[in-house]
């Protein structure tokens, strides 16, 4: 029984020490959300923001890459393993925030593989569908694809937002005309004028 027990602590401690990593990553997705994959690598607008960080202080100039996955319902698009991107140089407790030049190229379709329904036509700059979308990134050595770092993600929401629905007045309906003098005297102030009441037609 002794002997179990410490075998158990011995693989638990061995499985806890292989999960460490010398890499952190942390990614960011800014609103508005885009429908379309390329969106979030273009124009003057940073909308995905990946920040990397080395902290094994003997591991100096580390070249990596990333892996880039992006899941969402029914779909997933993922970094192929040896995909046309340059190396990103690494220091000691230095944070590395990458561009959008950067980042572009491992959102590029020729850099993706699709799988599940619709990852063909998402890759070919189809529409993605509603619903949630993770983007994870991990942290790879350049030229092994040694797992370097534990996955940063970030999870949005796509909703295709309906504008709001007229309440009042009616459809077709007259609207009486009113003196500006009978306004001013209701203390509506100077002028005519109508009300209109909108109806939300999306909620959270």
């Amino acid at each position: 029984m002794r002997l179990i027990v410490v075998f158990i602590f011995l693989f638990w401690g061995v499985s806890s020490f292989a999960q460490t990593y010398p890499v952190h990553v942390q990614v960011n997705v800014s609103p508005p959300y885009s429908f379309y994959l390329s969106d979030y690598v273009s124009g003057s607008r940073e909308r995905v923001s990946v920040t990397l960080l080395n902290r094994d202080v003997q591991y100096s100039s580390m070249p990596v890459r990333l892996r880039l996955t992006v899941k969402g319902s029914g779909y997933t698009l993922l970094s192929l393993p040896y995909a046309s991107v340059a190396p990103l140089i690494l220091e000691p407790n230095v944070p590395y925030r990458l561009s959008m030049e950067e980042l572009r190229p491992y959102f590029d379709p020729h850099n993706l593989s699709g799988q599940g329904l619709g990852a063909s036509g998402y890759l070919k700059g189809s529409r993605l569908p509603e619903g949630p979308v993770e983007f994870s990134v991990e942290v790879l050595e350049y030229q092994t694809n040694r797992l370097l770092s534990r996955a940063g993600s970030a999870m949005i929401f796509l909703s295709l937002q309906k504008p709001p629905q007229l309440g009042l007045p009616f459809d077709g309906a007259i609207l009486a005309w009113q003196e500006p003098g009978h306004q001013r005297a209701l203390g509506y102030g100077h002028g005519s004028f109508f009300r209109f009441f909108f109806c939300p037609r999306d909620f959270p």
